[in-house]
């Protein structure tokens, strides 16, 4: 399992969350039912998210199996209702407010809905709390 390889700093699991999936009894087909904090579910979704865009660049045959991992991850979160909305460039929750925000990446679009409209709402997503918000053009 990917997840489980090698450490290496900033492109590997934090090691809580690589142990909450090491101690997590595999099913009969290698599918694992992880128990973990909402944090380590975080990083998880981030980290899956990024292995499955990085391997589907490349054409590597276990891009869907990442992607598929991000999606049970994503589900599984709490969701705490529709995504925030803001015209600036700027992380719209409380307590966050970083200017650290892109666009999101296809995979997390896709898990919002998919594409929106040109012109009306963009997802974007926060590098300081890897949460997704929306952004709406200024008029």
């Amino acid at each position: 399992m990917l997840a489980l390889g090698p450490y290496r700093e900033g492109y590997s699991l934090r090691p809580n969350s690589r142990a909450a999936i090491e101690r997590a009894p595999k099913n009969p087909i290698g599918v694992r039912d992880v128990v973990c904090t909402l944090e380590e579910a975080r990083d998880m979704l981030a980290y899956f998210r990024s292995l499955a865009d990085g391997l589907t660049m490349v054409g590597d045959v276990k891009a869907p199996a990442c992607f598929r991992a991000f999606e049970k991850i994503r589900h599984a979160l709490p969701t705490t209702g529709p995504l925030p909305k803001t015209r600036k460039k700027q992380c719209p929750r409380d307590g966050c407010n970083s200017t650290d925000v892109r666009p999101a990446t296809p995979g997390v679009s896709a898990g919002f809905g998919g594409a929106l409209p040109p012109a009306l709402e963009e997802i974007w997503e926060c590098a300081a709390c890897q949460r997704p918000f929306l952004l709406t053009p200024s008029n």
